[in-house]
């Protein structure tokens, strides 16, 4: 640590002990976070003092909205890919020789650490595994991958089993990824990004398909599902909106596939927009059309009050452990107080036994037993 930083405290914060200093030059407080392998990351640079003030909103920050994602980016991943697989296969450049999906709650069931997006059984007896993922690849997740890979391997008796990863992230190194020590003990994952489709062509494919009045292909469908996380220059927000757009705008298409299209997005926009752009796009989306609005906005409701209750319980659980930490720490300072209380009165009844002060005197002056002053005699002597 530079001499510059001055050390204030360590607070320990959703399970993470964060590291407060003060810049000596400039008097902003640095926040540092200390990793499980005992490395510090910077957090953040603060030009407030109030260190109470920094340790609640490290404890109540709401998630970021590449956080808030997560959960509708599998939703309609896996939503969409097993409504149409083919346009899917086809989009990723997967060459996956498709047979029928094997259940994943079964398979998840069968193996507690296993929680697969999408399990296939492809011609040839070939099983693939495909996984969504949202952040960068991490070695957990790889570990992770891995077992799911073996699990399977051991349970169809040692059919070929294939991982496809398939990443959110637009920095993911692509391609196919070993990772193990050898042929025996590791596998491949090959790594394929929204990153890989492009916006703008994209957007510009729709459109012409809606001038000319052509036919809107599986392809297409699958491209509108997916645009907002291609790669753009635009804003996810933006990308949404224009999805909408182009949707309301076909007019080739069956109502079993528009409904879909509808229902990805309207799932997408509870999480990313906030409750008025919300609002103002489901207008926009027209579920009116599908006769679901009532549904829909109950899924809402239910998915926001979850998420709420959810938020509720982890404050409350980062408020017993604070609590519990704040009582175990009095209860070590009542100790050491007693200690000390102790020590003194066994420190004044030593120097009354030098005075030649009478056991009952001394007894009666420091509320210690007559016992306990003769044995203490025995220490001068």
């Amino acid at each position: 640590m530079k001499k510059k930083l001055e050390y204030i405290q360590t607070e320990k914060i959703k399970n993470k002990n964060y590291e407060f200093y003060r810049n000596i030059e400039n008097n902003k407080t640095v926040i540092f976070r200390k990793t499980k392998f005992g490395k510090r990351e910077k957090v953040n640079i603060i030009d407030s003092d109030d260190l109470t003030e920094q340790i609640i909103n490290l404890s109540y920050n709401k998630s970021s909205r590449n956080k808030k994602i997560q959960f509708p980016y599998d939703k309609i991943c896996k939503f969409v890919f097993k409504n149409n697989f083919q346009a899917c296969n086809i989009v990723f450049k997967l060459g996956i020789d498709f047979n029928y999906f094997l259940d994943t709650e079964v398979i998840n069931q069968i193996f507690e650490s296993t929680r697969s997006d999408i399990v296939i059984c492809a011609k040839e007896e070939i099983i693939y595994i495909i996984e969504f993922q949202k952040d960068k690849l991490k070695k957990k997740d790889k570990i992770r991958f891995g077992n799911y890979q073996t699990n399977l391997h051991n349970y169809y008796h040692g059919r070929k089993v294939i991982v496809f990863v398939i990443s959110f992230d637009p920095n993911e190194e692509l391609g196919d990824i070993p990772y193990g020590y050898d042929k025996e003990y590791g596998f491949t994952m090959h790594v394929k990004s929204f990153n890989e489709l492009d916006a703008e062509e994209t957007i510009n494919i729709i459109n012409k398909r809606i001038r000319t009045r052509a036919k809107i292909n599986f392809i297409d469908i699958v491209l509108l599902h997916f645009l907002p996380f291609m790669k753009s220059h635009r804003s996810q927000e933006e990308l949404l909106r224009i999805a909408v757009d182009l949707t309301n705008q076909i007019r080739t298409l069956n109502e079993d596939k528009i409904l879909e299209l509808k229902i990805t997005q309207t799932v997408l926009a509870q999480e990313i927009l906030s409750e008025e752009e919300f609002e103002e796009l489901f207008k926009v989306i027209k579920m009116e059309d599908t006769g679901l609005v009532e549904e829909v906005r109950q899924l809402y409701w239910e998915h926001k009050i979850r998420n709420d209750m959810n938020e509720l319980n982890q404050m409350r659980n980062e408020l017993n452990e604070r609590s519990n930490q704040l009582n175990e720490r009095s209860n070590q300072l009542n100790e050491r107080s007693n200690e000390l209380k102790e020590e003194g009165k066994i420190e004044v009844a030593i120097n009354l036994l030098k005075l030649k002060q009478p056991f009952d005197l001394i007894a009666k002056a420091t509320e210690l037993s007559e016992s306990t002053i003769r044995s203490l005699q025995k220490t001068i002597l």
